[in-house]
């Protein structure tokens, strides 16, 4: 009976292995299973993303509140390797077998990292949390903002150790600037430098933040407030604020004045022209960005006919509804001017508009709740 329960356990521990081998380093056993792998992979060389997503802050598997990405040209070329290894390894789940579920997750997974890859074909394409394009720093959505917005909105802060990992991931920020100007210094290897107005406008905000004094800068400020709540030693906190402000004055500051000279340097040879088709490949790039971000095969081209004719096809049928109540001079901007100026046609500025407003939503939602349901 002991052999038996033996052989038994052996099997198990066996049948375990292989399952974890085939799931963290092979092919894992489902298309879901795979999907399930690749997203963790991905979040794993996020540090931020995971610090934003929150769900293992402060325990014993946080690995990563104490750091920052790294978006060096070699960086990002490992994780385009990466991604295309996924998209290898995605084509052995082809098969006419799948279940409706599993199909729709194999079409996911093939947008995802084939458009990824598509974009990737160009050595310029940046792909960070919240922005894909040829331009890692950016007015809008630039990296360059990523640490400090961390910082100050998602690294959570409850205790002294939670302190010491938002201390050191503060002093990350300086190599993360050295990896970011790097990307920036390789796209200018390749003629692929952001329009000028983009450069203006990133280095405006970035002189900016170098203007302020250290003790006001968001993520020292953010520090200094939680703190306060937090049940530490004086004399704990005291190190705590004094390192922080140390390293954004002696650190961060010249680490963000140094990506301002670098931008300011390249200001001479960035393009006036606004548009990706000033890049090397632009339009190869326009077609693959497209297929990321709307998840279609259509033509530049294609695209812009198909909105053309359906804004004509919304102006016809706007212009006959208007035309049906009434309204038949002027354009479509003018004559809903002319409904909108009839008596009754707005709520009354009152306590009983706004009441009257309240009740017609409700109204309207349960309505459409019914209908739903």
């Amino acid at each position: 009976m002991r052999r038996i329960l033996v052989s038994l356990l052996l099997v198990i521990v066996a049948a375990g292995a292989y399952f974890g081998y085939r799931l963290i380093w092979g092919k894992p056993l489902s298309i879901h299973h795979f999907a399930d792998r690749v997203m963790i992979e991905r979040l794993l060389k996020r540090p931020e993303l995971t610090t934003l997503l929150g769900f293992i802050e402060n325990t014993p598997l946080d690995f990563h509140s104490g750091r920052l990405t790294d978006y060096s040209p070699g960086s990002m070329a490992i994780w385009h390797a990466d991604a295309q290894a996924d998209y290898d390894l995605l084509q052995n789940y082809r098969d006419d077998r799948l279940d409706p579920q599993e199909q729709l997750t194999l079409e996911f997974m093939e947008w995802t990292l084939g458009s990824e890859l598509a974009a990737a074909a160009q050595p310029y394409h940046f792909n960070n949390v919240l922005y894909m394009g040829p331009y890692p720093v950016n007015q809008i959505s630039g990296a360059q903002l990523e640490p400090l917005n961390t910082l100050s909105d998602f690294h959570q802060i409850v205790d002294l150790e939670s302190s010491k990992r938002y201390l050191q991931r503060m002093a990350a920020i300086p190599d993360f600037i050295r990896s970011l100007i790097s990307a920036v210094q390789y796209r200018d290897t390749l003629n692929a430098n952001p329009p000028q107005i983009v450069i203006e406008r990133s280095l405006k905000q970035i002189t900016d933040l170098v203007n302020v004094a250290a003790e006001d800068w968001s993520i020292h400020r953010t520090l200094v407030d939680t703190l306060e709540g937090l049940e530490l030693e004086e004399r704990e906190r005291q190190a705590l604020v004094s390192e922080s402000l140390q390293l954004v004055e002696g650190s961060v500051i010249p680490a963000y004045q140094k990506l301002a000279d670098v931008l300011n340097d390249i200001m001479q040879r960035a393009p006036k022209a606004v548009g990706i088709w000033t890049l090397p490949n632009g339009d190869d790039y326009y077609e693959a960005l497209l297929y990321a971000q709307a998840s279609t095969r259509m033509s530049p081209d294609e695209i812009h006919e198909l909105g053309l004719r359906l804004v004509a096809e919304f102006r016809e049928q706007i212009t006959a509804q208007l035309t049906a109540i009434g309204y038949e001079e002027g354009s479509i901007a003018e004559r809903i001017e002319q409904m909108m100026n009839e008596p009754g046609a707005r709520y009354a500025d009152s306590e009983a508009g706004r009441q009257e407003v309240i009740d017609d939503f409700t109204r309207i939602g349960a309505k459409l709740e019914a209908e739903t349901i």
